[in-house]
This record gives C-alpha cells, sequence and structure tokens, in this order.
C-alpha cells in the first residue's frame, strides 16, 4: 500500500478530504492527518508517508516551507498542494518545489481525487519498478566484482540503507556427481519464479539469480529474516516442488557489509551438504572446515579388489568419518571421485549391462545419503561379482552347448547366446578368451566351419553347406571359410576328391 497523510488547518475541510474516497481501494493508506504545517512536520518526520496532500496557507509552518523540508529529507516523497485561492506564486513555488500538482479546493471533488490517486500509484509503482530494476542491476554487478575492485563510495551514495541479508539456495546433487555421472538437477525457472516471490512478500527489496541454484535475498532492515526464509521456503516448494536451503545471517547490514559476507562464507553453501535437504544455517555458527587431507583409498581398493564385501564398507566408513567430522566438502568429494573411479573400472571390465548410476542420483542432496548409495553400490557390484564366480563353470557349458545346438541357425547372435548363459556379453567374451583363447563370436565361426567341411567331405553341395552352417549367403559363406582355411570351398573339395 501506498501510504499518505493530509494537512489542513481547517478540520472540516480536513475531514471532508479524509472521507471522500476510499483509500484502500485504490491502493492508498491513509496513514494520519494535521491540522497546522508544524504538525504535519513532525509527523511526516516520525511515519515517513510516500504521498503528501498539504493545505498551502497554514498558521505556524505553511505548505510551501513544509515541501521545502519534506523533499530536502525524501526527495521522492508525492506533495499535491491545496489552496482555496488561484493564485501565480502559488503555482510558481509548486513548480520551484517539484510539487506534483497544485488543485485548488472548490474543484478537488470525489471523481477529480479518484482520477489523481490512479496517476499517481502508476507513477510511483513506474517510479519504483524503475529505481528497482536498476539497484537490481548494481547489485548483481556489486556481487560479481572482486571485492579489491569495488568502489565503496560508489556503491555507499546509491545503497544508503541496511538491509537484512539472506542467501537461497536451490537444493541440487554436488558437482562431483553431475561430472561423473551427466546427471544434472533441474533448475528452477528463476525468470518466472522470484519476481512472483517478490510481489507476494512485500519486505523483499531485491531478489537476485547470482550463480546457478543461487539467491540473494536483500530485505527491509527490520524484517524477521528467519521468518520471512520459513515462508518462502514454504512457499516455493509449493509453487515450483523443488527444496530450498537457507543461509541467514545475524544483523542488518550495507551492502558492502553483505558483499564481504557473501565472500567469507561461500563455504557455508557447500557445507549444506552435510546437513541434507532444506537445510537452515546461521551464519554466525559455522567456521571454515579444518582441512583434511583425505581417508585412506587404498584400504578401500585392496578390500574391494578382494571382494570383501564387510571389509570393503568397513574401509569406505573409515574413510568418510574424519571428512564428515570435519565438514571439509572438498575432502569428500575427493573421497567421493576416487571410490567411484574404481566402481567404474570393475563395471566396465565385467558388468557392461550393470547401471552404476542411476535416476536415484537426483535425490542426493547431502553427504550421509551420497554414502549410503555408495555403499548400496558396492553390494550391489560384489554380489554380482559372487553370483558369476559360482555360476561361471555351467554358464560357460552352457554357452558351448548352446552354440552346438543352434549353430545352423542364421539369425543366431553373440547377444542370445550371452543371455541363454546368464551372463553378460563381455562377461561372456573374458570366459571365452580364458578358456578358448578366442571370443564367443570366432568360437561360433570355427564351429561353423568345422561343420561345414563335414558337410563338403561328404560331398553335399556349396549352398546346401551355406545354408546348414547359417549362412544365408554363399558368397559370404565362401568368404569366411577362405579366411578361417586359406582357401574356397569349390579348391577343398577338389583337394578331397583327388585323395579319395
Amino acid at each position: 500500500m501506498i501510504t499518505i497523510m493530509l494537512a489542513d488547518d481547517n478540520k472540516f475541510a480536513l475531514k471532508h478530504f479524509a472521507g471522500l474516497v476510499n483509500w484502500e481501494e485504490f491502493g492508498f493508506e491513509l496513514i494520519d492527518t494535521a491540522i497546522d504545517g508544524i504538525e504535519a512536520w513532525h509527523k511526516f518526520c516520525r511515519l515517513s508517508p510516500d504521498v503528501v496532500i498539504t493545505d498551502v496557507q497554514m498558521p505556524g509552518m505553511d505548505g510551501r516551507e513544509l515541501a521545502k523540508r519534506i523533499k530536502r529529507t525524501k526527495p521522492d516523497t508525492v506533495v499535491i498542494f491545496l489552496s482555496s485561492y488561484d493564485e501565480f506564486d502559488y503555482a510558481r513555488s509548486a513548480i520551484d518545489l517539484s510539487v506534483q500538482e497544485y488543485i485548488l479546493k472548490q474543484e478537488l471533488d470525489k471523481k477529480t481525487l479518484e482520477k489523481k490517486l490512479g496517476e499517481i500509484r502508476q507513477m510511483i509503482q513506474n517510479k519504483k519498478e524503475k529505481m528497482r530494476k536498476m539497484g537490481q542491476g548494481h547489485l548483481i554487478n556489486c556481487f560479481h566484482t572482486p571485492l579489491e575492485d569495488l568502489d565503496g563510495a560508489f556503491y555507499q551514495d546509491i545503497f544508503k540503507e541496511s538491509f537484512g541479508f539472506v542467501i537461497f539456495e536451490q537444493d541440487h546433487i554436488p558437482e562431483i556427481l553431475s561430472k561423473k555421472s551427466g546427471y544434472t538437477t533441474q533448475e528452477a525457472d528463476h525468470r518466472t519464479l522470484l519476481p512472483k516471490i517478490q510481489t507476494d512478500f512485500p519486505k523483499i527489496r531485491y531478489l537476485i539469480h547470482i550463480e546457478p541454484y543461487r539467491w540473494l535475498c536483500f530485505c527491509e532492515a527490520n524484517t524477521d529474516t528467519e521468518q520471512l526464509a520459513d515462508q518462502v521456503i514454504r512457499y516455493v516448494e509449493k509453487e515450483s516442488q523443488i527444496k530450498v536451503s537457507v543461509i541467514l545471517f545475524p544483523e542488518p547490514m550495507c551492502i558492502l557489509k553483505c558483499r564481504r559476507a557473501y565472500e567469507k562464507t561461500k563455504f557455508l553453501i557447500e557445507q549444506k551438504y552435510f546437513d541434507g535437504s532444506s537445510a537452515v544455517m546461521y551464519a554466525e555458527m559455522y567456521e571454515e572446515p579444518r582441512q583434511y587431507a583425505g581417508g585412506n583409498l587404498d584400504e578401500f581398493k585392496e578390500a574391494f579388489e578382494k571382494e570383501q564385501e564387510e571389509q570393503t564398507l568397513r574401509a569406505l566408513d573409515q574413510m568418510f568419518r574424519p571428512i564428515m567430522h570435519r565438514y571439509d566438502f572438498q575432502a569428500f568429494e575427493r573421497a567421493v571421485e576416487g571410490v567411484l573411479d574404481e566402481l567404474e573400472k570393475e563395471t566396465k571390465k565385467i558388468y557392461g549391462n550393470f547401471e552404476l548410476y542411476d535416476e536415484s542420483i537426483g535425490e542426493l542432496f547431502s553427504v550421509r545419503r551420497i554414502v549410503r548409495w555408495l555403499k548400496g553400490k558396492i553390494t550391489e557390484i560384489l554380489e554380482m561379482k559372487s553370483k558369476e564366480h559360482h555360476f561361471t563353470p555351467n554358464a560357460m557349458e552352457r554357452a558351448v552347448r548352446f552354440i552346438y545346438q543352434e549353430y545352423s541357425n542364421s539369425l543366431l547372435s553373440v547377444e542370445e547366446i550371452a543371455e541363454k548363459a546368464g551372463l553378460s556379453v563381455n562377461r561372456l567374451n573374458d570366459l571365452f578368451k580364458k578358456e578358448q583363447g578366442e571370443t564367443v563370436g570366432r568360437f561360433l565361426t570355427r564351429v561353423r566351419m568345422s561343420k561345414a567341411k563335414e558337410l563338403l567331405d561328404k560331398g553335399e553341395k556349396i549352398p546346401d553347406v551355406s545354408k546348414k552352417t547359417g549362412y544365408g549367403s554363399t558368397s559370404y559363406f565362401a568368404r569366411v571359410f577362405r579366411k578361417m582355411y586359406d582357401i574356397s570351398p569349390q579348391e577343398y573339395r577338389r583337394k578331397e576328391k583327388r585323395y579319395e
């Protein structure tokens, strides 16, 4: 609401103008009236209204002196002169003092006042929006400029008042998980969301998007920032279905202090991962973490390579426990990266179809959740390795038996053979290389070519031999045969006949 005050030494006129319109209907709040210029000045100093409508001729202090003091103290205040006299000196004074309007009392009816209020409201809103955008631009520059390069005097001139300072951070997975997995947390549409928040929470003076997922909030100095933050968190979750964490500062600060506090407490943005989703953190209660070189990854790697699940999980706990105790998130990220490197190696080497990074990553907003997720993946991998070791001999037998049964099927694929054996293609190829010295595909070709020789020895025609050994194309069969035995099927038959 736009605040307004009336001043007139005529009590009847004052009462008449006060009740002439429904102020609130036009977005105004009539906060007080004054019976003379001196009383109006004292009330202005205490209440600081946005608009003052004052009579020009008043005892003690006339309207012109009142307007002069108001404009000197708060230049943006809209002042309107009322007078019973259409005098040139009054009108000229209005111009000289940057008074918005000079209106004759006898011409000020309800309709005229309503129209004037509409114009003033629009003018004030336009001016406030323009000033807000300018201020927002200056804030973005201020917080993107290195501290040592800031012109402090410049920002002190623009932002003379103090603000309640709050940092909002949309919960998102850590950068290391995004880098390794390719998953990212979808960022809220800040261009739509932030203006809505600012409209619905009038105590917020500026709300700026400073970095991905991060907003800086500057509210009126008398704001209960803890209560405001709680309301915004619930509002955002309802409007956008996202979770937000918040950093609160203990007292109102000038813009330069806000800037220094932001730089000093950047580590807090990472600390929220130790508190979990929708964390509320008080800046004065946190200290920068003690740096930690990192846990012993070698013990973890040794136990994991030996497929010792209990020892692997114990080594993982021993690696992360001191990091979590020190709240050192950078050490935590280094440790997570080292563990993921080992898991990736194992899954690429053995489990071609194992999904290390799945949609569950999108919910990993705390270090505890990340550690639990790592433990779950380690357990899955070791269980799969154990099963594969247990079934490997039978799996190999099933694969070989299936190949001898189905070699004449032209649609037979390595994937189908692996599925029949109950293994991944990569794992089955590893087994065949170890046991047969060749891949599954090469073994299948050798079986087919061996059968082709038998059929050719029996005198069967080459096109028939091609079909019976799983080759739909006779020419392709001939090329494979030549590659295998360095002789064509025709030459082979002629050669064998010479020895009969």
